[in-house]
């Protein structure tokens, strides 16, 4: 996977493992619920999360869905 993207391809990347997305992630995207709720780049979303994409996705999302954070 570091291989493509070291080349210069575009690699797209699902997974619900955070820390293998901020191994390999340029840009992030959340969905909840089959929508797109946050999008931007990794190091936006780490600040957002603290350091963290796991907390920044609960963020994101936390509430949506009647639930808290």
């Amino acid at each position: 996977m570091k291989a493509y993207r070291d080349l210069g391809h575009a690699v797209v990347y699902s997974t619900h493992v955070m820390g293998e997305a901020e191994e390999v992630a340029d840009r992030v995207g959340f969905l909840h619920q089959g929508r797109l709720v946050y999008e931007g780049s990794r190091d936006e979303a780490l600040a957002l999360g603290e350091g963290s994409l796991e907390r920044a996705f609960v963020r994101e999302v936390g509430g949506r869905d009647g639930s808290h954070p």
